[in-house]
Order: C-alpha cells, then sequence, then structure tokens
C-alpha cells in the first residue's frame, strides 16, 4: 500500500493491491475551495489539558475538512486494461463519459484531448529508456506491446 500526491489536479492517492487489481482511492482537488473554508475554522475549541484528547479533537476536524472537500472515489484498474491506463487516465475517461450523456459535448472534447496527451505521455515515457542503436529488440518488443 502506498500514497503519492500529483499536483496535476489530483489530490491523495491511495493505492491498494488487491486479487481483481489495484484499487485506486483518489481524493480529487478542490484546493480553493478548501482553502476558503479552511482560514474560516475556529481551531481554538480542539485545545485541552490532555494532549491525546487535543490530537483527537484535531484528528476529527481535520479529516472532517478532508472529506468534505476531497470526498474519496475509488478506482479499480485491472490486468485486463491496457498497461496505459493509469487511474488518471481511468477517471478521465468516467468524467468524460458522464459529460457525453449529459451532453456536454465540448467539455467531454476537452477530456478526450487531456485523455490523449496523458496517453502519449506515457507511451513517451516508456519508450525513452531504449536506446534504438543498442537495445533496437528491446525497444520494438516494446512497441508492439504498445500498438497491440
Amino acid at each position: 500500500m502506498g500514497t503519492g500526491f500529483n499536483g496535476d489536479g489530483w489530490g491523495l492517492i491511495l493505492i491498494l493491491w488487491g486479487q481483481m487489481g489495484m484499487e485506486i482511492n483518489v481524493r480529487p482537488h478542490a484546493g480553493l475551495y478548501f482553502l476558503q473554508h479552511v482560514k474560516d475554522v475556529d481551531f481554538t475549541g480542539i485545545l485541552t489539558e490532555n494532549a491525546q484528547t487535543a490530537f483527537d479533537n484535531f484528528f476529527n476536524v481535520a479529516f472532517g475538512l478532508l472529506d468534505q472537500f476531497y470526498p474519496e472515489k475509488t478506482i479499480t484498474v485491472k490486468s485486463l486494461d491496457p498497461e496505459y491506463i493509469t487511474p488518471l487516465i481511468k477517471s478521465l475517461l468516467r468524467k468524460k463519459n458522464k459529460l457525453m450523456r449529459a451532453g456536454c459535448v465540448e467539455n467531454a472534447g476537452a477530456i478526450a484531448r487531456r485523455v490523449g496527451k496523458e496517453i502519449v505521455k506515457y507511451n513517451r515515457t516508456r519508450l525513452q529508456k531504449f536506446n534504438g542503436r543498442v537495445d533496437a529488440k528491446d525497444m520494438w518488443a516494446a512497441v508492439r506491446q504498445l500498438t497491440g
């Protein structure tokens, strides 16, 4: 199990490995709204004589804010999914499909372009490690794997 942060509009990511695939718990980015709200939160009520109680109070307030502004979504990346399907791409595809069903074709097109860029970025980084003159066999094996 691990966590990561991606400053590309995505918040906390928790990865759980399971039998069916990899489950990703994502908290989408809502930073501006969070910052506007958290500046008005009164933290003076959490202070007590007991350090453990003060910590528990702070923990409850902090995680309440986290759940309010960064609701957790679970994305499962399965072994049957193509290699280039990352949790970000899968969630973007879900968002694009939701927008298409709602008739927001322009916004869905923008997300589709972003998905395309993310796939290109994944493929580029995958192929950058090969030197075509030295590792030609390995490079072409990777190209065949990417192209199907």
